[in-house]
């Protein structure tokens, strides 16, 4: 992995809380799904890190880490942010990059 990005993660993942109950949530049938908390708990992050005036790199990275977890909370009840696969968010983090 490139060090960069390991970087960012780092930097990023530590905003994050160690872990989530996300058992409240509503999935809908396109595979899509209503996760209150975790949304709030993003938002929260977002808003910190933007007071911050943090790169625009990190912030990616911290969407990249959003769209991953959220993905993952489809399927379970609790979720641990610093256990996400970071190869996942590498590969989200790059994707979302191309359109920037």
């Amino acid at each position: 992995m490139d060090q960069n990005i390991k970087n960012l993660f780092d930097n990023a993942i530590s905003y994050w809380p160690k872990e989530i109950d996300v058992s409240e949530k509503e999935l809908f049938q396109n595979d899509g799904a209503d996760i209150r908390k975790l949304t709030a708990i993003h938002d929260d992050i977002e808003n910190e890190m933007s007071l911050a005036n943090l790169s625009c790199s990190i912030m990616q990275m911290d969407w990249a880490i959003y769209t991953a977890l959220h993905q993952l909370a489809r399927c379970v009840d609790i979720i641990e942010p610093h256990k996400v696969d970071i190869n996942r968010v590498q590969e989200l983090y790059v994707e979302n990059s191309k359109f920037t």
